[in-house]
């Protein structure tokens, strides 16, 4: 039998905060990683078996408000192919209250999009994928196969442009993509930096588990320092590997993350990613 592997797209939901000063979002007190686990446990997918072969992939998106109080309210299944609203409302009455949003200092009412992808796999996120050197030499290649041109940044992957979103207020731009054999996904997002030093962000991480429950270290890339994360949601005996790096250039802080069921193919697409990534001051 196939398991159902689910993942929340959270990096650019959460990570964004961070270049927000009088404009906080709204957030799981539990922490992105804890609430992602108990929404997984408490929902009741169906089985794997009563969906159509044909289907390896299923996504939505859950609009809801968060209140002054932390508390939900309007919550709507988006694109609700399965019928999932109903369990949706009643997992979301379950969950513990969030921390609201703050504006000029006060607890405000906010709305949210909470994008979320079911995938049914039968193998481990932990066994290599690729067999042999052949098939990770073709896979390399097949990285390569699109060119991704914007105004910030360009590099090549297998891969096309979902979303991109601006604030203006924050000054931080976010981008959204997926590989065409659905293997990966990419999160880029631009920052307005407001420090030089890249150690300020090292604190941030450090006092922020709740978004990246996992491990962190500084490194070296293209001759600047960077911080470089891993992390994974667990589902099971399945989990979703992220892996991420921040690193200043200019007036701007990036970031880019490579996500998917897989480890071996992760870390192979986030290889290739750092490697051939330009940014475009």
């Amino acid at each position: 039998m196939k398991k159902i592997l689910p993942v929340l797209a959270a990096f650019l939901i959460g990570f964004s905060s961070l270049a927000q000063s009088e404009i906080s979002k709204a957030y799981p007190k539990e922490g992105w990683t804890t609430f992602m686990e108990e929404f997984i446990k408490k929902f009741d997918y169906k089985k794997p078996d009563d969906f159509p072969k044909s289907i390896s992939e299923i996504k939505f998106k859950v609009k809801f408000d968060v209140e002054s109080d932390g508390s939900f309210s309007e919550i709507e299944v988006v694109d609700d192919d399965f019928n999932f609203q109903n369990d949706v409302v009643r997992v979301f009455n379950e969950m513990p209250f969030w921390n609201a949003a703050v504006f000029e200092g006060k607890p405000v009412r906010s709305s949210f999009t909470l994008p979320i992808t079911i995938r049914l796999h039968s193998k481990s996120s932990e066994e290599n994928f690729f067999k042999t050197e052949e098939e990770i030499t073709n896979y390399k290649k097949i990285l390569k196969t699109n060119k991704i041109e914007l105004e910030n940044f360009e590099f090549n992957c297998n891969c096309t442009l979902e979303k991109s979103s601006a604030d203006e207020i924050n000054k931080t731009k976010e981008f959204s993509l997926t590989a065409t054999d659905r293997y990966a996904f990419y999160s880029i997002i631009v920052i307005q930096a407001t420090s030089k030093d890249i150690r300020h962000y090292i604190d941030w991480i450090k006092q922020k588990p709740e978004m990246y429950n996992g491990t962190y270290k500084e490194i070296q890339y293209k001759n600047r320092k960077a911080i470089e994360a891993e992390h994974k949601v667990p589902n099971n005996d399945y989990v979703y590997h992220y892996r991420t790096i921040f690193y200043i250039e200019g007036d701007y802080l990036i970031g880019l993350n490579v996500t998917s069921f897989n480890k071996q193919v992760m870390n192979l697409t986030y290889e290739d990613l750092l490697e051939n990534f330009k940014f475009k001051k």
